[in-house]
């Protein structure tokens, strides 16, 4: 009888999509929003994309992360995007994940002490 149980439960989780799905926080990699947290979205312009979500004074960012200032320069004669978003904060390289590297935004005003600033970007190839 267990051995059914379970194996309905089973079934019944691949039809749904997977049990104990991972729900991610800021700075994890994504391929759609479902798998970042409620308020969260994916990101897909960041490398294997980027859970995040808006910020601001009113909607302030998680734990372990931070609001900064983006400026996304569109192509053609088109004036610059400006988005805040949620990243995820770190403290060495080894706290993002590969393909990311841990800098000190420039953007923020008034500077919080440098160790709460500190977030995972995308490395950029030359």
């Amino acid at each position: 009888m267990w051995l059914r149980v379970v194996c309905w439960i089973g079934v019944l989780c691949v039809i749904l999509g997977g049990c104990l799905a991972e729900i991610r926080d800021i700075g994890a990699s994504c391929t759609e929003n479902t798998v970042c947290q409620a308020g969260m979205f994916c990101d897909l312009g960041a490398p294997e994309g980027y859970c995040t979500m808006a910020c601001s004074a009113a909607l302030p960012c998680p734990t372990r992360s931070f609001c900064v200032r983006i400026e996304s320069i569109p192509d053609g004669p088109v004036a610059p995007i400006l988005l805040q978003r949620c990243l995820a904060r770190c403290w060495a390289e080894d706290d993002c994940r590969e393909g990311y590297k841990c800098i000190l935004p420039d953007d923020e005003k008034p500077k919080p002490p440098i160790s709460q600033r500190r977030g995972c970007f995308p490395k950029i190839s030359s």
